[in-house]
């Protein structure tokens, strides 16, 4: 059974294995993230320097393709680097006060929150298995939510509220992104939105620690911010927009999927979190509701 398939299989083997590449790639971010908010660093901090890294990588990479930006492309990558630093900003501060896999477990929500967010400004019609994902992840985050060492508890604090509020300017960015990006050649996007990203984080840090102190010098705090700058961002970039050259959106979808169980993953076996019936059970069904939202199901009856 095959989604895809005019295309040579060592290619479409190498494109998807790009796009999982990618995926690992965002889900140990979620462990850098968590490392460098361990060695001091704020979260405005961690946001100026990680998208700053990743701008001048791309700008050094493509210095012909990212230049002489007229009007519309400015204002467009202003604004959708508005929800991207949005999104990252309160993520980043979410794990300060959760954990890496819940934090990832969480902003995946932010797939099944993109077609209701749509059919809200755009009318668009939701398909009958997006309620179904919807409701299976909610009460996947439920799940995760719950609390046995003292009996039968519910807990969702406010390091789970910044996550979900997260997911919610994800799912905007989606949205805006996908707008632009049907005006503006994508690499060019992508570059005004690291950018623009950056600065917010520099205006932000200057508010909040009111110093020009930004550097890092301690090894602990420059390692995950390299790996965060150009593995979790310059890289990752990379790596899923040649996959998408080759494998359909719909299955590059699933494929991205993996980011919340390689975060999860990570995070068990770093010792970031302790493996408990309820992650098992929360992750497995936050997972078949990702693949119940990106499985194109009429392509795959016609396969």
């Amino acid at each position: 059974m095959r989604l895809l398939s005019k295309l040579p299989g060592p290619i479409i083997f190498n494109a998807r294995l790009f796009i999982l590449l990618a995926a690992l790639l965002w889900g140990y971010s979620y462990i850098a993230n968590r490392q460098a908010l361990d060695a001091g660093l704020s979260a405005s901090a961690i946001m100026a320097l990680r998208f700053l890294i990743a701008a001048v990588g791309l700008k050094l990479a493509c210095p012909r393709k990212l230049q002489a930006f007229n009007r519309v492309e400015i204002r467009s990558g202003m604004l959708c680097a508005a929800f991207f630093y949005g999104g990252f900003l309160l993520q980043t501060k979410g794990i300060a006060r959760s954990s890496p896999a819940l934090a990832a477990l969480i902003c995946a929500s932010a797939v099944l929150l993109t077609p209701f967010f749509a059919a809200l400004l755009f009318k668009k019609r939701i398909k009958a298995r997006i309620y179904i994902a919807a409701v299976l992840c909610f009460f996947g985050i439920g799940i995760l939510s719950m609390d046995f060492s003292h009996g039968l508890e519910f807990h969702f604090g406010l390091g789970e509220l910044l996550l979900f509020i997260a997911a919610i300017l994800f799912s905007f960015h989606t949205l805006v992104n996908g707008y632009y990006a049907t005006q503006i050649r994508p690499l060019r996007l992508t570059y005004l939105q690291l950018f623009f990203a950056s600065l917010y984080g520099l205006l932000d840090f200057l508010c909040e620690e009111r110093s020009l102190m930004l550097i890092p010098s301690r090894p602990e705090q420059i390692a995950p911010l390299l790996y965060l700058g150009i593995a979790g961002s310059l890289l990752a970039f990379y790596l899923k927009s040649q996959g998408l050259r080759e494998v359909e959106a719909s299955e590059a979808a699933i494929l991205m999927s993996s980011e919340s169980l390689f975060a999860t993953l990570f995070s068990l076996l770093l010792g970031f979190d302790v493996f408990r019936l309820p992650l098992l059970i929360g992750t497995l069904l936050i997972f078949t509701a990702l693949l119940l939202a990106n499985l194109n199901l009429k392509k795959l009856h016609r396969s």
